[in-house]
């Protein structure tokens, strides 16, 4: 083993194949099924360790990202992160406009484009009596607001229509806060973040 590695193990690929080969019969890991499948690639897991969930690193951390994402302890730590990272971030986005003033330009035509195909189903007629019905509150939380934004529904970001069909009036809170999610996306996301908050106080 002269020149090899302090914590080699094997003097060579084929000599390191051959140990874990023998690890495996001595493991039994010859008795796995074939057919098992990775859960998040779909690959063949018939190579691997009895125990083993997963095909490889990559999958194991897309499924722990995933389920960080579905728990809501992405969305705490984003938010606790934020006020400490909130002047950097605003920084490098104000950076990037600079920097990509094209991909801005082509972002803001294609917004004005979806707005000047739809201008003709939606007019200030539509967004007046559109507020009186909902008496000037916000549709999603019921509150009077002396601003009231007209928030898509659906939103165009997601082939939502600029239409009196697809247009609701929301406070600010709510619309920020909504961003480019479907309705239910949102509702759902409130849950956890009501949840959350009762489960620690």
């Amino acid at each position: 083993m002269a020149g090899k590695k302090s914590n080699a193990r094997a003097c060579s690929v084929r000599c390191n194949q051959a140990l874990l080969a023998a690890r495996r019969k001595a493991a039994n890991w010859e008795g796995v099924d074939p057919g098992r499948l990775c859960p998040v690639c779909g690959a063949s897991m018939a190579d691997k360790r009895p125990h083993a969930v997963y095909c490889s690193r990559a999958c194991k951390t897309r499924a722990s990202d995933g389920r960080r994402v579905a728990d809501g302890r992405e969305h705490a730590r984003s938010t606790k992160r934020y006020p400490r990272e909130a002047r950097r971030r605003r920084e490098y986005a104000m950076q990037y406009l600079r920097d990509n003033p094209e991909r801005m330009r082509a972002i803001r035509r294609r917004r004005k484009g979806q707005l000047r195909r739809e201008a003709l189903q939606f007019t200030e007629r539509d967004w007046r009596r559109l507020v009186g019905r909902y008496r000037g509150c916000c549709a999603y939380c019921g509150k009077p607001s002396a601003v009231l934004h007209r928030d898509h529904v659906i939103p165009l970001a997601r082939d939502g229509r600029h239409s009196i069909g697809n247009i609701l009036p929301a406070c600010p809170p709510c619309n920020a806060s909504k961003r480019t999610s479907l309705l239910f996306e949102w509702r759902i996301r409130q849950q956890r973040a009501t949840s959350r908050q009762s489960g620690s106080g």
